[in-house]
């Protein structure tokens, strides 16, 4: 039977051993993706309203779908940008962000409190949506009965 034997402490080199004391400021993180802020408007419902922040590169289905899993089954879901007419209607669910006429920048990045960069809010455009929809009408008799 054999023991165990005991491991060695091993000693840890480092190249920077005059710099232990000296507290660096962290190198800036590369420029990201452009982004930018959604106002999303329900027409006639004011407390329904949102914000959230998309890269430019996301494609309007990606949209529709998030509005979608948010108010359950609907129809006719009517995306429009910056005011609710025919003419700014987002019919194309196929096109990025940016080719809809929401281009986004790379935000700025600032050093917060806790040491960290955090991406400044207001270095990214915002864009408000405008949306309507027809709750989906329940003809099945099962759903119907009370």
């Amino acid at each position: 039977m054999g023991g165990k034997k005991k491991k060695g402490s091993k000693k840890k080199k480092s190249s920077d051993e005059g710099e232990e004391g000296e507290a660096s400021e962290p190198a800036p993180p590369p420029p990201g993706d452009p982004m930018v802020i959604v106002e999303f408007r329900l027409l006639n419902w004011k407390y329904m309203n949102f914000t959230q922040r998309f890269k430019d590169s996301t494609y309007v289905f990606t949209i529709k779908k998030l509005l979608t899993e948010r108010h359950g089954r609907i129809e006719d879901l009517r995306v429009c940008v910056n005011s609710f007419t025919e003419q700014t209607e987002i019919k194309d669910e196929m096109l990025m962000l940016r080719d809809a006429g929401l281009k986004g920048r790379s935000p700025n990045m600032v050093l917060g409190e806790s040491g960290v960069y955090e991406i400044e809010e207001g270095s990214i455009p915002t864009f408000q949506i405008f949306y309507d929809f027809r709750p989906v009408s329940y003809s099945d008799p099962i759903l119907l009965h009370k």
